[in-house]
């Protein structure tokens, strides 16, 4: 959904992302440039730009200019990998987003630069992550252990803490999941700062 509360935004088998007037159903515009199916797709706050990723292995995330349609920024940290990207969530300052893929990372990147700036390896793929609003906090959840992070990011991705015992087999039940649950254990995974 965009801001306006009047267009929304879709991920398609089709490789295509669809912009579409909620009002009419109409399909105002397509956007191609992936090579398969798009799994994950995030809105920017200011509303005239979008974040996708694709279920190709190796893809890379694609930064969109929701009125031209044209293709902004390639997010390219992914081509070495054999993986999917399965969750997008943009920070309130719309500056930065992450990215979790099948390759059992979560991605801090810059979208003024395009680049990766941080990320976490976690024991899972990660199927579903949120950033909270007004705050330097995300959650991040995997599909297999069930498991939620809960980090900061101040300085890159901080130090994260573990809860266990959900099923986020379903992206967009597990970011609604993860926007909510802040339970915490003590297992500290690796991290890594760029």
């Amino acid at each position: 959904m965009l801001p306006d509360g009047r267009r929304a935004l879709s991920g398609s088998w089709d490789d295509t992302l669809r912009l579409l007037d909620l009002e009419t159903g109409e399909i105002l515009r397509f956007l191609k440039g992936h090579s398969d199916r798009v799994l994950a797709v995030a809105v920017l706050p200011d509303g005239r730009r979008a974040l996708s990723g694709s279920g190709f292995w190796g893809e890379p995330l694609r930064l969109w200019d929701l009125e031209t349609g044209a293709c902004l920024h390639v997010l390219d940290s992914y081509s070495d990998t054999a993986d999917t990207i399965d969750a997008i969530a943009v920070l309130l300052d719309g500056r930065r987003a992450l990215s979790g893929s099948s390759d059992k990372t979560l991605r801090l990147w810059d979208l003024d630069t395009g680049r990766e700036t941080a990320s976490f390896m976690d024991d899972h793929a990660i199927m579903c992550c949120a950033a909270i609003p007004y705050s330097q906090t995300f959650v991040a959840g995997n599909a297999r252990s069930g498991s939620v992070l809960l980090s900061s990011l101040r300085g890159g991705i901080g130090q994260a803490v573990r809860c266990r015992g959900y099923h986020l087999h379903d992206r967009a039940a597990g970011a609604s999941i993860l926007r909510y649950e802040y339970r915490a254990c003590c297992k500290r995974p690796a991290f890594t700062v760029h």
